[in-house]
């Protein structure tokens, strides 16, 4: 359930059970959708993360330092 005033969004839900997400591009829904990951006891895959790297190239370094786990794969840059 989500609820909008035109300036900000309230969404209400479950818990992160895993999944993937497709960033389309655009590095908030990749950064977004990595720090909900967090929470899940099931992998998320973030498709299209590379993207990241518009506005956080150290995401995945800081991520990690701060005990996050994330293998990237494929073309992605910024990790292993």
């Amino acid at each position: 359930e989500s609820f909008t005033n035109g300036k900000t969004i309230t969404v209400t839900g479950g818990a992160v059970e895993g999944g993937t997400v497709d960033a389309e591009e655009d590095h908030r829904i990749a950064l977004a959708a990595s720090i909900a990951a967090v929470s899940s006891h099931k992998p998320v895959r973030v498709l299209g993360f590379e993207c990241h790297t518009k506005s956080y190239p150290r995401f995945l370094d800081d991520y990690r330092a701060l005990g996050g786990k994330a293998t990237v794969r494929g073309n992605q840059q910024g990790g292993s």
